[in-house]
């Protein structure tokens, strides 16, 4: 963008930027971390617990959006990210071939047109070379120089370039390839897609609908505060059981001291048991109106047929008496009166 505004200022041509309206239904989730390259190739050279961590986002991310594993199974959902890393992680996730991508190469592509879901991992750059060369090349102009230098972030512990022109250049090309990514599976043309973005970059005609984070998880993707969350719930259960054999009352004072469970956790638990019994109300109400509608539907079915039958049963009887109205006309007209003169 920069670039063009400075053909704008030598050519003299007016430049305006225009987005499509995405279609209905589409979602943009967004977990605004950066994840380099340089980060991402160091943990799966090292192995260690960044890789267990990686992956473990991963699949918690896939298994909330795609739990049945319907949507890989029939090749609905579509991943992007390195090159270098592209097929293995598309392997841990159980991703069928020709479903995924890498930055950089995927752009303009149809492959993953029947995608429902996009999960586009990373934040692509150039190499700082490359960055500080376009600097020189766009601001060859400025009285200052390009500063070719970089610096590290105290509070996001990322490495930035000291130059804002630089830094603005690396920021366009990240967003660039990130919109590239994001509208692989065709959000503009096609409803309800949904995608999933795990970058510092930002995309500039898909908005943001859902900010999420992903606490611990485990390498499985399984959520550690959830787990534990449903093991103190099933103690929680199993003390009510047993309280409620006893006879005694299951007050919260009892359980904890049965469970060894925190006070906090037994209202969550209620409070649990509170949301799964509305939702369950919600389901029966919906049911009961379904049925209702269904009973309505019906009778005014069967009331309409009973009317056609009576009217044609009617129609019927009228028909048969006008017949033998005219039968019984066509026989008296047809006698001959007494004394009648004989023909010859």
């Amino acid at each position: 963008m920069k670039f063009l505004q400075l053909l704008h200022e030598e050519l003299e041509f007016e430049l305006y930027e225009q987005h499509t309206p995405l279609a209905k239904g589409t979602k943009h989730y967004h977990y605004h971390r950066h994840y380099g390259k340089q980060y991402v190739e160091k943990a799966i050279k090292d192995g260690g617990r960044d890789l267990d961590r990686f992956i473990g986002v991963l699949r918690a991310i896939v298994n909330r959006f795609d739990p049945t594993k319907e949507l890989r199974k029939n090749r609905l959902f579509g991943f992007i990210t390195y090159k270098f890393c592209a097929k293995f992680f598309a392997e841990l996730l159980e991703i069928p071939e020709g479903c995924y991508g890498w930055f950089g190469g995927i752009a303009g592509s149809n492959r993953l047109l029947e995608c429902k879901v996009g999960l586009v991992f990373g934040t692509h750059t150039y190499p700082n070379c490359t960055i500080f060369q376009q600097a020189r090349l766009i601001h060859r102009n400025d009285p200052e120089p390009i500063i070719e230098e970089m610096h590290q972030d105290p509070k996001t512990l990322r490495w930035k370039y000291v130059d804002p022109r630089c830094q603005e250049i690396n920021d366009t090309i990240s967003n660039d390839e990130l919109r590239q990514s994001a509208h692989r599976i065709r959000p503009v043309r096609y409803e309800d897609r949904i995608i999933i973005t795990l970058s510092d970059a930002e995309i500039s005609d898909i908005p943001v609908t859902h900010d999420f984070t992903v606490g611990k998880v485990d390498i499985n993707g399984n959520i550690l505060t959830e787990t534990r969350r449903d093991r103190s719930f099933k103690k929680i259960e199993q003390a009510i059981v047993e309280l409620t054999g006893r006879g005694e009352a299951p007050t919260q004072r009892n359980i904890c001291q049965l469970v060894h469970v925190s006070p906090k956790t037994v209202t969550a638990w209620n409070k649990d048991q509170k949301r799964l019994e509305e939702a369950k109300k919600e389901v029966i109400s919906e049911c009961l109106r379904e049925v209702t509608l269904y009973s309505v539907r019906e009778s005014k079915r069967r009331k309409d047929r009973d009317t056609h039958t009576h009217t044609h049963r009617s129609y019927e009887n009228n028909m048969t008496s006008i017949g033998n109205i005219e039968a019984d006309s066509i026989e008296i007209s047809s006698k001959e009166p007494e004394n009648a003169p004989l023909l010859t």
